[in-house]
């Protein structure tokens, strides 16, 4: 009866396998496809807190490196890079190096710097309940303090660095409530004054937004914001959660067509928070970690090679559960 049962799963496997449609893979070894982009990026880190602890007690400096990582972006780093940790009291002189609190985000920065080519630097607040979605004091002061910030990272001010590669990114996510409490026109007026302090600070530096979470109409009217004012913008970033690789393909040549279309073509287009998620269905913390979501980022990878993508970083790289 054994061996009855053995031919019969044999002729079985062999019927299947004679049903299954012939690949062809073709290779072309005289065509040139131009060189590998390198999108090996992450949020966060390698600073880390542990879990939902928010304390950034773990470093995970030799994974950064066995990874390869060359692009980091701070945003949720929990408080060290929000405003009101930087500038903690809104009535303070945003000209006296007393007035701010860089010692939490130096210690990121430079662990971050060991390891990547390129930080992005938001401008702005993590994850957080109102009144934190929007600007913590007026404009003008605003306006001040993030020319300190530039300068202290940029220019050496108040003990500070002469980094040339890190990207300032003003504001995360302005098109949803959670991030921006204030109108489309109020984000795009703070982005103008902002982008300006940061040349103002240093003409060299690059600054970009806006960081959408999905409105590609907000980013299609502030692009043509920037474009009829001449605001200064060096990047544009935009963010992408799907089940599907060919969500985040489909998204990244619509972003695209919108800087043409505004004559931002050669501006570079940065992914910088993607990941798989079902909104509708499960919290982040379920499946960021899972065998889905490891073979969706593989995919996702494999098709941003081909796909007008110059930056990407995964949300996230470092220890937190979300």
């Amino acid at each position: 009866a054994t061996t009855v049962i053995i031919i019969i799963v044999l002729v079985i496997v062999v019927l299947v396998h004679r049903e299954q449609p012939e690949e062809t893979i073709l290779v072309y070894p005289d065509r040139k496809l131009g060189p590998f982009r390198d999108l090996r990026g992450v949020n966060g880190g390698p600073l880390s807190p542990r879990g939902w602890n928010q304390a950034l007690t773990l470093n995970l400096s030799s994974y950064y490196s066995k990874l390869g990582v060359k692009a980091i972006r701070f945003h949720d780093v929990w408080r060290v890079d929000e405003l009101d940790t930087i500038f903690p009291d809104p009535g303070a002189d945003p000209a006296d190096p007393a007035s701010y609190n860089f010692s939490g985000l130096d210690r990121c920065v430079a662990e971050a710097l060991k390891h990547a080519h390129l930080l992005i630097l938001r401008i702005g607040f993590d994850w957080n309940d109102p009144p934190k979605n929007k600007p913590h004091v007026a404009t003008e002061k605003l306006v001040e303090v993030s020319k300190r910030l530039v300068m202290h990272y940029t220019k050496g001010w108040a003990d500070g660095y002469n980094y040339t590669n890190i990207w300032f990114e003003v504001w995360n996510e302005p098109d949803i409530d959670q991030f921006w409490a204030l109108g489309e026109e109020e984000y795009f007026k703070m982005y103008e004054s902002v982008a300006r302090a940061v040349k103002e600070a240093n003409p060299e530096a690059k600054v970009g937004g806006p960081a959408i979470a999905w409105n590609l109409g907000f980013l299609d009217r502030f692009l043509n914001y920037t474009r009829a004012r001449g605001v200064p913008i060096d990047f544009v970033s935009w963010h992408m959660y799907s089940t599907r690789p060919e969500d985040l393909a489909a998204r990244a040549k619509e972003v695209r067509n919108i800087m043409n279309k505004h004559g931002y073509a050669s501006l570079p287009s940065v992914l910088d928070e993607w990941n798989y998620w079902d909104s509708q269905r499960q919290e982040p913390f379920e499946t960021f970690r899972s065998s889905k979501a490891a073979a969706f980022q593989a995919a996702a990878l494999i098709l941003l090679e081909d796909l007008p993508v110059d930056v990407a970083t995964l949300y996230r790289g470092d220890a937190w559960t979300w």
